[in-house]
């Protein structure tokens, strides 16, 4: 995406940002809708093998797409359907880092099926982005099986199954401050803390994803097309703590985590197109239903990140477990009734003092319901994009969005030469990773401090809502060389981003009132196997 789409950004570890919004992305993969993150530490993506093409649409949405719009990618996948001759390829490739990788892929069939199957896997010494210029404590490994099986049931009717299953697993990259931790080994209620090298820091996360698609296509008369798809796809994440959680204390890390957490994304979509004259008119709905499942250990490891008593600096020490011990040691109370910031809710979960750790259990359903028509009108130099949309979105809150979107473009024959406007409206929901962490974790007073909540606000992130306007202009030189520019506002009431809990590596959603995007971008684009659909 970063190397074929101008205005995207590529961020680390696999995210990447469309037109200025932070993982505001969108994959249609066969027709099914994946709006969830698809980066390395998030999720599994698909692999690039099994791609047959890809269009990208950085213009504002057609009215079939919603989510996460601020880029939307259309894949195709390989199938083997009229294959008659087996046709595959093994590659395999070494590289720096003792990065390995390989794959076998294998396309074959006859009139009426067909059947695809690519299989490949990486081993790498630098799986992440690391904090240093020297990679270590980065290890990773991942495999991805993936199989399109078709079947031509009669001049009419078709089917076809998708079947991918990922398996990712890798180390947090570690900075030179996480190798021979100090931390507290005994005492830590006392006057006098023993501090002694408790290893290094050692944490890991593995990801697991399965995803069954299969889709039914009829073709109705001569002018139309009707398709039907019910999909699940499932999301595994597991984030594993040190074996000492004490050594995961860092110059950041002020709590150990452990997390388990699953995202499974069951529904339906469907779609009737009909072609005639001058009119591409599709209309459809999807239905889908995400379970997620939330679970979260973690345990303060930093002895001054919430300590009793302060030096006369006001700086932090460690050891003690109340204010009141503070005046005999020759310190100062750090009491918030006088205005310090001891939180003695905290202080049962404080491993440095002999505290456990915290539990954290979370779970909800979020329910959407998608309903859209739009047609596509060519009328001599003009194209014109008109479109309605529903968005019915019942999670943790609830939302009701209706939805135009219309585009016209002029092309100048005589020059080669094409002007386009468009404008969207579109519903913003929030991110499903820990939304609710995010959303009840305010309501839990041992997580409210960590995730620095305002007292008195609701955690509940309510979805927001989009005004979008795009112009551009598109120039092409001959047969290979197209230049495009545009200009972009974007107006969002309630957008969202991520932030952290408390100071682990666990991400969470949040929103902001209101936001206003301006981009402006310029692009070259070749004859390539990626198409980009700019605006309409």
């Amino acid at each position: 995406m970063t190397l074929s789409s101008p205005g995207v950004a590529a961020d680390s570890n696999g995210l990447f940002h469309g037109l200025g919004d932070h993982a505001s992305n969108s994959f249609s993969v066969d027709g099914q809708p994946i709006t969830d993150q698809q980066s390395k530490v998030f999720s599994n993506q698909i692999p690039s093998n099994s791609i047959q093409s890809i269009e990208v649409i950085s213009g504002a949405p057609p009215a079939e797409f919603g989510g996460k719009t601020s880029l939307v990618i259309q894949v195709t996948t390989r199938s083997g359907l009229g294959v008659k001759k087996p046709t595959g390829s093994v590659t395999t490739s070494y590289g720096s880092f003792g990065s390995a990788t390989g794959g076998v892929d294998l396309s074959y069939g006859g009139d009426n099926w067909g059947n695809f199957i690519e299989v490949d896997g990486l081993d790498t010494g630098r799986f992440l982005d690391p904090p240093e210029f020297a990679v270590f404590h980065d290890k990773g490994n991942e495999i991805n099986v993936f199989d399109r099986i078709d079947r031509q049931l009669s001049a009419v009717d078709s089917v076809h199954l998708n079947l991918n299953y990922s398996r990712s697993w890798f180390q947090t990259p570690n900075a030179f401050d996480n190798l021979n931790v100090q931390n507290v080994i005994s005492g830590g209620a006392g006057a006098n803390p023993v501090f002694e090298n408790v290893g290094n820091t050692d944490q890991r996360s593995k990801i697991g994803t399965f995803d069954i698609a299969p889709t039914y296509t009829r073709t109705i008369g001569a002018n139309s097309v009707f398709n039907f798809g019910p999909y699940i796809r499932k999301d595994q994440y597991n984030y594993y703590p040190s074996g000492n959680p004490l050594a995961d204390l860092g110059p950041i890390q002020n709590q150990s985590i452990a997390q388990t957490r699953s995202l499974t994304n069951a529904g339906v979509h469907t779609d009737l197109s009909y072609v005639k004259g001058i009119n591409n008119i599709k209309i459809g709905a999807n239905y889908s239903q995400t379970f997620l499942r939330e679970s979260d250990r973690l345990g303060i490891v930093n002895s001054a990140f919430n300590s009793p008593c302060v030096d006369g600096n006001g700086v932090s020490q460690p050891g003690f477990t109340d204010p009141s011990q503070c005046a005999a040691a020759g310190l100062v109370s750090n009491d918030p009734s006088i205005g310090g910031s001891f939180n003695s809710v905290l202080l049962p979960y404080d491993l440095t003092r002999g505290g456990g750790q915290f539990n954290f259990i979370g779970h909800t359903d979020v329910k959407e319901l998608a309903l859209y028509a739009e047609d596509q009108i060519k009328a001599g130099n003009w194209l014109f994009n008109v479109g309605i949309r529903g968005d019915l979105y019942n999670g943790l809150t609830t939302a009701r969005q209706a939805e135009p979107r219309v585009g016209l473009a002029y092309s100048v024959k005589q020059t080669n030469t094409v002007l386009r406007l468009s404008y969207a409206r579109t519903l913003e929901t929030p991110f499903n990773e820990n939304l609710v962490l995010s959303s009840q974790g305010c309501l839990n007073e041992v997580l409210s401090p960590l995730l620095l909540c305002t007292p008195g606000v609701s955690g509940n992130l309510q979805p927001g809502f989009r005004n979008e306007f795009h112009a551009g202009l598109q120039q092409a030189f001959g047969k290979n060389l197209v230049i495009s520019g545009d200009y972009i506002w974007k107006y969002t009431h309630n957008a969202f981003d991520f932030s952290v809990l408390g100071n682990t590596p666990i991400t969470f959603p949040i929103d902001w009132h209101n936001s206003k995007i301006r981009v402006s971008r310029c692009g070259r684009t070749c004859r390539t196997s990626i198409t980009c659909r700019r605006s309409l």
